[in-house]
């Protein structure tokens, strides 16, 4: 007799498991012109946004707040904020004390609570309006006070300012810390050394009495000429990061490859000194792919634009200038670490896809400002421009969950000539941009601003993993694995939120078949000696929960025989025994039709042979 336990293929799951992942979508809220647009102004340019606060540039406008006083390009920034019934409405236009032609205030923008600074790269004067040095560039820092007005506290410049350093090229502020880079100026920290374009950033930070004190100059720790240390920048925290699209040589200095780019990122430590802790390039740069030419940071997490680069996320299918971009992010060791490559879904040649990045907790945008189709693909309108939402996915990945375009959208408009994120809202600039909020008074790139909300209305999924059944929000019980039920229920906003349930059930059953001669001793216990289809035993499966396994038995039985024979003086038998006398009680044991035993026993009668004369005359 056989003992055989029952073979089940039985899931390993985690039991009692709740997981309920909502996505969602942006969507236009509204389109947002300035309130004084005209011919030119490049509305758009440079975005950023900060809760419920906007700051939009318009370097190239012409005219004082009051519309007055005009001077060609002298720039100017609009101030926009979202009112009580969630609308987005302008505040306020703001320009620069001391604006002059050709300054392009407004070039670069930065916002973080109640305070913003302006960039205006191309302006003449020091903070007193003095010793005039043609672009040396400054900045200006404006704060909301408290009848909601946003006010010109404070214009910086380089301590070492010269000209043609363009200082406010590119801004960024969090807290209490501001960085403005020059990415045309040419001497190291010290002031030495030198190199055409290497450029260099300033870091400024707010004392107790409210000014903004230059705390420190920083360049990159392997400064080349023409490297551009600075094209991009921005801060979160006590962590910087500096982009350098022309830069030439991977991490270790080496492998040079002409305008392949890096980014360096910076820390404060505890003696309050901004340290390079990393430079960081692409693992797979090549040749002018301008990686650094966007680069945004929050947290732990970063992103680089490669607005030239060429290949896909594995390397392959090359199409020029498609563009490309690469998340880092901190690991536990404080090194900057690439996680991923990312393209647009629908990537083709020169859409210079990470022309402008942004980065805000799992949510990170992309621009592609030379970006042909719409959503669907379709409808090609040269240099429209589009922006990709990628969103964090709970395996760590980044996935692109969205493609945004404007609702007017147009030929030559540059869509994704800025953008910023800051929690639920985003921002796409495009300075080219020809109509007015309602499509009408079309004045050539008076430009515009995109404003996008998640939708409403939410989906999501309800992750179970049960044993045997679950008792549902829809008031069913379910008593088997289901993908398909839904229900809906408000969500946070007051919108329908559509639930689907992913549930698991894990309890199995399962059939022990078994033949045997005679009996079977089941897992039970039990000694079987007759054929049974009813009996159950219940034992835990590999994921914890019941198993239920039912007895299909077949009982076959040993059998008996006599062979009966009679032979003349003897007989081979199956025994492979030679008998010359009868025999009855010779047994042979050999399988019967049912591989049980069948056991034979010999009747064998053995008769002589006998000889005699007849004698005949």
């Amino acid at each position: 007799m056989r003992k055989q336990y029952p073979k089940l293929t039985l899931v390993l799951a985690i039991l009692l498991v709740s997981t309920v992942a909502f996505g969602q979508n942006f969507n236009e809220i509204i389109k947002a012109v300035a309130s004084d647009r005209g011919t030119n102004d490049g509305f758009g340019y440079s975005v950023s946004v900060s809760g419920d606060y906007a700051i939009l540039g318009a370097p190239f406008e012409d005219e004082d707040v009051s519309g007055n006083n005009t001077l060609s390009g002298a720039g100017a920034a609009y101030l926009f904020e979202r009112n009580g019934s969630g609308n987005w409405v302008e505040g306020q236009k703001i320009v620069a004390s001391d604006r002059d032609a050709s300054d392009s205030f407004g070039y670069s923008v930065s916002i973080s609570g109640t305070y913003a600074i302006i960039g205006s790269p191309y302006e003449d004067e020091d903070a007193s309006g003095n010793n005039t040095l043609s672009s040396a560039g400054s900045a200006y820092l404006f704060e909301r006070n408290g009848s909601g007005v946003w006010v010109e506290v404070q214009k910086i410049v380089a301590s070492d300012r010269g000209a043609i350093d363009i200082l406010g090229t590119a801004v960024s502020i969090s807290g209490n810390y501001a960085i403005v880079s020059a990415r045309s100026e040419k001497e190291d920290a010290s002031g030495n050394n030198t190199l055409s374009y290497a450029g260099s950033v300033y870091v400024f930070e707010r004392n107790g009495s409210g000014s903004w004190i230059e705390a420190q100059k920083i360049v990159a720790s392997d400064r080349g000429a023409w490297d551009t240390f600075g094209y991009s920048v921005s801060l979160s925290g006590t962590y910087a990061i500096v982009g350098t699209n022309s830069e030439d040589e991977d991490a270790s200095g080496n492998n040079t490859l002409n305008g392949a780019g890096s980014a360096y990122v910076f820390e404060r430590n505890g003696s309050g000194s901004w340290i390079e802790v990393q430079k960081i390039v692409a693992s797979d740069r090549a040749t002018y792919d301008s990686f650094g030419m966007s680069v945004s940071i929050s947290g732990d997490y970063a992103i680089v634009g490669a607005r030239s680069e060429d290949e896909d996320a594995s390397g392959n299918n090359t199409l020029s200038a498609a563009g490309s971009d690469y998340l880092f992010e901190r690991n536990g060791s404080g090194n900057w670490v690439e996680v991923q490559k990312i393209v647009a879904s629908d990537r083709d040649v020169s859409d210079l896809f990470g022309s402008s990045v942004s980065i805000s907790g799992d949510y990170a945008i992309v621009a592609a400002h030379y970006e042909k189709e719409d959503v669907s693909g379709n409808n090609t309108l040269s240099y429209a421009g589009s922006v990709y939402v990628f969103e964090r996915n709970g395996s760590g990945n980044w996935v692109e969950v969205q493609k945004v375009v404007a609702s007017d959208r147009g030929t030559d408009d540059r869509f994704g000539t800025s953008v910023a994120i800051s929690g639920s809202y985003v921002i796409v600039g495009a300075k080219n941009e020809d109509e007015d909020a309602s499509g009408n008074n079309t004045l050539v790139d008076a430009g515009s601003v995109y404003i996008f909300e998640p939708s409403c209305s939410t989906t999501g999924t309800d992750v179970q993993t049960v044993c045997d059944s679950y008792d549902w929000i829809d008031g069913i019980t379910y008593t088997s694995s289901n993908n398909t039920a839904t229900y809906i229920l408000p969500n946070a906003a007051g919108c329908d939120s559509i639930v689907t349930l992913d549930l698991t059930v894990n309890s199995t059953t399962g059939t022990d078949i078994q033949t045997a001669c005679d009996s079977y001793d089941w897992i039970d216990g039990i000694t079987y000696t007759s054929s049974n289809n009813t009996a159950t035993y219940v034992l835990p499966n590999a994921a914890g929960c019941d198993s239920t396994v039912a007895l299909d038995l077949t009982v076959n039985y040993s059998t008996t025989g006599t062979d009966v024979q009679t032979a003349c003086d003897s007989y081979d038998w199956i025994d492979g025994i030679t008998y010359t006398s009868s025999n009855n009680t010779a047994t042979y044991v050999l399988p019967n039709a049912a591989g049980c035993d069948s056991t034979v026993t010999l009747d064998l009668t053995v008769t002589y042979s006998s000889t005699g004369t007849d004698v005949q005359t």
